[in-house]
């Protein structure tokens, strides 16, 4: 299931991750996703499936993990992240992105990582 509530890390609301996790588990939901913006939020404000690897996600984790569901993550932060339209890798980008990796290793329901998932080769 793709899972991206707002335009903020969707997992530092341990009240609302609860509430979505029993409601999953009652679905039959064993996986989620962050998951990019609806297409009618592209061009806007809205940033998604980003997470701040400095904020406490234990809380979350524990009601997914409780529920049986596990996470699959995209290793993009708020600040770095590979374009579709100009793919590049750089040192900074790989410290952000292991920054996110190191905030979330500890969780067993940690299924693994996407990182630039939508970037095609070219033509």
């Amino acid at each position: 299931m793709a899972y991206q509530r707002a335009p903020f890390d969707p997992f530092l609301n341990g009240t609302q991750c609860k509430l979505d996790a029993q409601l999953m588990q009652y679905l039959g939901v064993n996986v989620i996703r962050s998951t990019p913006p609806p297409l009618s939020m592209i061009g806007t404000d809205y940033i998604a499936y980003h997470v701040d690897p400095t904020g406490n996600h234990d809380e979350c984790m524990q009601a997914f993990a409780t529920a049986g569901i596990y996470l699959f993550l995209d290793l993009d932060t708020f600040n770095t992240q590979i374009e579709q339209s100009n793919p590049m890798w750089n040192a900074s980008m790989y410290a952000a992105f292991t920054k996110v990796i190191d905030a979330f290793d500890q969780y067993e329901n940690l299924a693994g990582f996407f990182i630039a998932n939508e970037v095609g080769l070219p033509d």
